[in-house]
Formats: structure tokens, C-alpha cells, sequence
């Protein structure tokens, strides 16, 4: 059986957007070592900057996890990759610039080849 590249493109994607949240993770953690290191600011407004910095980590963290195990799954051809990139189109779709990312993965993961990948025993 001829294996479907349009998996192994999402998966690649999924990567880059994996290796995206990683970088904003990166900047977020600097920005958090110059707040409370370098900048000078009273411990107050360091606490503030600290519980900001977390909530602002916690999305991109959360988005690293999933885009990276979806690509995994995708490239390995696991049911459980199938599962997570539907999770990590749906959660591209709160990003306004992902949103016809979301769209044409969708309409891509619900075709009979892109199933046929993951589920041996799925008929057309």
C-alpha cells in the first residue's frame, strides 16, 4: 500500500507549529529571567510580571505538547496521532492566522485516504 503524503505534510506542519510554541515558550522565559533579574522593579510589580508570564507560557505550552504529538502520531501512523492533529486543527482555529490552516486540515483528515492511513479496516 502506497502511503499518502498529505499525512506526512500534516505532520510536518505539525512540527513547525510545535517548534513555533516551543520559540514562544523560549521568549516568554527570558522575558520572565529579565523581569525578575535585570529590571529593577519593586517585588510587587515583579510578582504581577511573574503570574503574568505563567498564564501567558501556559497556552503556547499546552500547544507545544499537542502539535508535537500529533506530528509524531501522524508520522508513525498511530490512532492516537489521527485523534490529536483533529485536536490541534481545532485549537489552531482560536489563532486568527491558522484559521484556513484549521479549514483545509479538516476537510483533508475526514477523506476516505487520509482515514484509510490510520484505520486498516475502514471502507470507503
Amino acid at each position: 500500500m502506497k502511503r499518502n503524503t498529505t499525512v506526512d505534510i500534516f505532520g510536518v506542519i505539525n512540527f513547525a507549529l510545535a517548534g513555533l510554541n516551543c520559540l514562544m515558550v523560549l521568549f516568554f522565559i527570558l522575558v520572565l529571567i529579565y523581569g525578575i533579574f535585570f529590571s529593577g522593579d519593586t517585588e510587587a510589580e515583579i510578582k504581577n510580571g511573574v503570574i503574568g508570564s505563567i498564564i501567558l507560557i501556559g497556552p503556547f505550552l499546552i500547544g507545544f505538547a499537542i502539535y508535537l504529538s500529533a506530528g509524531v502520531g501522524l508520522m508513525k501512523r498511530r490512532v492516537w496521532g489521527y485523534y490529536m492533529h483533529i485536536a490541534a486543527s481545532i485549537m489552531a482555529f482560536f489563532s486568527i492566522i491558522l484559521i484556513a490552516y484549521t479549514v483545509v486540515s479538516l476537510i483533508f483528515v475526514f477523506k476516505p485516504e487520509f482515514r484509510e492511513e490510520f484505520f486498516s479496516n475502514y471502507s470507503k
